[in-house]
């Protein structure tokens, strides 16, 4: 695992927080960002996992788990520094397909889910990478607006981008 991937999955831990089971949050019980149907299907039980499973979570297995489920389908090693981060952070809070097809969205390639040489080719192309981030941002905001639960989650949501904005800000060399 890369260094800069390492750094990320500090920082959606840092978001994500520990263990929560709120009662309106579709995905149910949650731990380091990963859901009861995640950690289910990793461990191939045929179920979700049940509630003191997810709670039961380490921090070693998650990391394996958001790199594996997020990390490799954003082909998060082949995004420059800080797109990489902005887009695994929403592909681990919204689901990979989201987070790409926002990125394709915002650089002008096919919107299909499925980050590909274009894709990648349009990301490279993007000389203004805090435009790019800015531009993510507001997209994957109004993407949550019209979620039914933004009303229970939107403040949280809300600071977790302008968190996100500021710190990929901050990493532009």
């Amino acid at each position: 695992m890369s260094d800069t991937l390492a750094q990320s999955i500090k920082l959606v831990f840092g978001s994500e927080g520990g263990y929560v089971n709120h009662p309106r949050d579709p995905g149910g019980a949650t731990k380091y960002g990963i859901t009861a149907a995640t950690l289910g299907a990793w461990r191939k039980l045929g179920r979700k996992a049940m509630p003191p499973e997810v709670a039961a979570l380490t921090l070693a297995e998650a990391t394996r788990i958001l790199d594996k489920q997020y990390a490799q389908p954003i082909r998060y090693a082949e995004l420059p520094s800080p797109i990489d981060y902005v887009v695994f952070d929403e592909a681990v809070n919204s689901g990979p397909v989201q987070a790409i097809k926002d990125l394709q969205a915002c650089v002008g390639a096919k919107v299909d889910g499925n980050i590909g040489i274009n894709t990648l080719r349009a990301v490279q192309g993007i000389n203004d990478r805090a435009a790019l981030v800015r531009k993510l941002c507001t997209r994957r905001l109004s993407f949550m607006r019209r979620l039914k639960t933004w009303v229970t989650f939107g403040r949280g949501w809300t600071n977790r981008v302008n968190h996100v904005q500021a710190t990929a800000l901050a990493m532009i060399k």
